[in-house]
């Protein structure tokens, strides 16, 4: 198959794998499947790997992490009923005057990819083996009791915008889900201006909740996962609190041996796309597959949402000189007119047009996260 995006090779490879990134499926979705703009995005992302040194940022150390998280309190914990990682920020507790003392905002913003492509490299891929299916968003809670404008120092602001532009620009469709809670009147002043930064499609999926979040949030993590402070039942007493444990199957030993051999390749989705006029083509998902791996048993099942839902666009303007190539037979009906079979695979996304797709690994205030 031809990739749309371009063949273009972005990541060194690593552990024998090829270094995890965004699909370019999600570049699609987040461009409204307006193929030009998409192919500007996945480009611009490429330069930008490549200018900020992306695929050597895990030899970066950020020795000031602790003192960090004390006045920037984030972290990972568990996953939601479906599978996705669960990360929460407590935003009332940021402190931005006293987190600029003890780190810069360029390394802090380091930090955050080297965390987003740690989630690419290990969390997404764990979370894909434990669940069974493709796992490549996840679900943020934002805690912003005691929010005010004491939270909104300029550096608060440019750190927020520095992060919300590379999140939006590089790490599109990653965030499934964000939970603000504990909204009180000072943080609803804030709601309006906070929203303008966000993305529309981003804004969606942000839901604003009181002080009475707790069901909510049990309908959709267990309470075996969910922090005691929280509303669940988990205390992660072995490791000194739920926020100190970094909870979740990326710290099984098993699971990361079997991502270390390359076993997360779940819902891999096989899509057609027709053209019958040469300017537009359409989406129509097949089937979805799953390479073997030590449990045969294993089902597969995409995370994206049906391209061919109401949800999402089903035509978008496509370059008529663009190659289409006839399906080899798979026993599966092909569409109409000239169309081309496609195949995702996480590993190999840089040679593929589709991968599935679901905050982002994180939600920096209010944004994404890291």
């Amino acid at each position: 198959t031809s990739a749309l995006l371009g063949h273009q090779n972005v990541h060194k490879t690593r552990n024998k794998q090829q270094s995890p990134v965004t699909s370019q499926e999600q570049f699609l979705k987040a461009r409204k499947f307006d193929i030009e703009k998409a192919k500007h995005m996945w480009s611009e992302m490429l330069r930008w790997r490549n200018e900020y040194g992306v695929d050597s940022i895990e030899e970066f150390d950020y020795t000031e992490l602790n003192e960090v998280k004390k006045y920037y309190p984030q972290f990972y914990h568990g996953v939601d009923k479906e599978g996705r990682p669960v990360y929460v920020e407590l935003v009332g507790k940021v402190d931005a005057n006293k987190l600029v003392k003890v780190t810069t905002l360029d390394r802090y913003i380091k930090y955050h990819v080297k965390e987003f492509e740690r989630s690419f490299q290990m969390r997404f891929p764990a979370c894909s083996i434990a669940a069974k299916r493709h796992i490549d968003s996840s679900t943020t809670i934002l805690d912003v009791q005691g929010v005010g404008l004491k939270n909104f120092s300029k550096d608060a602001r440019e750190l927020i915008m520095r992060l919300q532009k590379i999140d939006n620009d590089n790490y599109p469709e990653t965030l499934c889900r964000l939970y603000i809670i504990n909204a009180g009147q000072g943080f609803k002043m804030l709601w309006g201006t906070i929203k303008s930064f966000l993305d529309p499609q981003t804004a969606s999926k942000i839901h604003v909740l009181g002080s009475k979040y707790q069901n909510k949030l049990l309908e959709i993590i267990d309470e075996s996962e969910l922090p005691d402070f929280l509303g669940g039942k988990c205390r992660c007493e072995e490791s000194g609190g739920c926020s100190k444990s970094d909870k979740g199957p990326w710290k099984d030993p098993n699971i990361i041996e079997r991502v270390l051999n390359g076993e997360a390749n779940y819902g891999q989705q096989i899509l057609a796309i027709s053209s019958t006029d040469g300017k537009t083509v359409s989406y129509t998902k097949l089937h979805s597959s799953a390479k073997k791996t030590s449990d045969a048993s294993a089902e597969s099942t995409s995370d994206v949402e049906d391209i061919t839902s109401p949800a999402a666009p089903l035509d978008a303007t496509v370059n008529p000189d663009l190659t289409l190539h006839e399906p080899k037979s798979s026993g599966h009906a092909s569409t109409s007119g000239t169309a081309t079979v496609l195949e995702e695979s996480v590993p190999t996304v840089v040679d593929k047009l589709v991968d599935d797709v679901c905050n982002s690994p994180k939600a920096t205030s209010m944004v994404h996260s890291p």
